[in-house]
C-alpha cells in the first residue's frame, strides 16, 4: 500500500518497473518504483514543472518512447515530460493547449487527443514535443470524445463518447485527409450505461462501462464490430 491523495479519480500507467499515478486533488504525480517488491516499495510525489505549480491531472499516458502525457491538469494544458533520464524525476519537455485534453494515446511521435469539450479527437505531430502541432481534428459520433486507442498497426482508431447511449466507434485514419467512420458498437441499443474507456490489443477491443463491467469485442474487421 502506498499513501496518496484521497481523490476519487486516480489513474496509473507504467514505464519499465515504475508506476505513475495521477489524482484530481493535489500533491502532483505519485511515482512508485516497483523494482523492490515484494520486500519494500519506494515512491515519491513529483510536481517539478519550472515556473508553475502543478498539482493535479485527470489522466495520463506513457508512450513507446518514454514520454508521459498528463491530461486535464490544473495548469489548463497537457504537460509532456521525458521519463528516460530519471524515471523518478521526469524532465518537463513541453505542453499542448489547443483545447482541453481529457485523455490521449501516443505512438511513433504522433499524439491522439480526446478533446471532450470540443467534441473531437485530434491527431497531432509531436516529433518536437516542445511544440506539438495538430494535423487534423475529427468530430466524434456523440461529440464528446472521452478516450481513444489505436489498432496495433495504427491504421484504425477507436473512440468512446462519455454520454448515455453513445457507441464505441471505429475510424479508418490511414488517410488523415479522409478520416472515415467504419462502425459503431453498443452493448445494447436500449442501454444507457456509459462506455467509459476502450483499449485495443491483438484485434480485440476491451471496453469498461460506468455501471456495467467490461465487454470484449471482436475487431478483426473494424467495420463489423461484434461483441463476444
Amino acid at each position: 500500500y502506498v499513501p496518496n491523495d484521497t481523490s476519487m479519480w486516480q489513474e496509473p500507467k507504467t514505464y519499465g518497473h515504475y508506476a505513475y499515478i495521477t489524482n484530481e486533488h493535489h500533491g502532483g504525480l505519485l511515482i512508485v518504483d516497483l523494482g523492490f517488491l515484494p520486500d519494500s516499495v519506494h515512491y515519491t510525489h513529483w510536481n517539478n514543472i519550472p515556473g508553475a505549480d502543478y498539482q493535479k491531472a485527470h489522466t495520463c499516458f506513457v508512450d513507446d518512447k518514454g514520454f508521459i502525457y498528463l491530461n486535464g491538469t490544473n495548469l489548463q494544458k497537457m504537460l509532456i515530460c521525458d521519463l528516460k533520464p530519471d524515471p523518478m524525476n521526469p524532465t518537463y519537455v513541453g505542453y499542448y493547449d489547443d483545447h482541453y485534453v481529457h485523455d490521449c494515446f501516443a505512438r511513433n511521435d504522433t499524439l491522439y487527443t480526446s478533446e471532450i469539450m470540443n467534441g473531437q479527437f485530434s491527431v497531432t505531430d509531436v516529433h518536437d514535443r516542445t511544440h506539438p502541432t495538430a494535423f487534423v481534428r475529427q468530430t466524434t459520433a456523440f461529440a464528446y470524445s472521452h478516450n481513444v486507442w489505436l489498432s496495433d498497426d495504427s491504421r484504425y482508431l477507436f473512440n468512446t463518447d462519455e454520454k448515455k447511449f453513445a457507441p464505441v466507434t471505429s475510424y479508418d485514419i490511414s488517410d488523415l485527409n479522409n478520416i472515415t467512420e467504419l462502425d459503431q458498437y453498443r452493448h445494447s441499443d436500449f442501454d444507457s450505461r456509459i462506455a467509459h474507456n476502450t483499449c485495443y490489443r491483438d484485434a480485440w477491443i476491451y471496453t469498461c462501462y460506468e455501471r456495467d463491467g467490461v465487454t470484449i469485442v471482436d475487431a478483426h474487421q473494424p467495420d463489423n464490430l461484434i461483441e463476444i
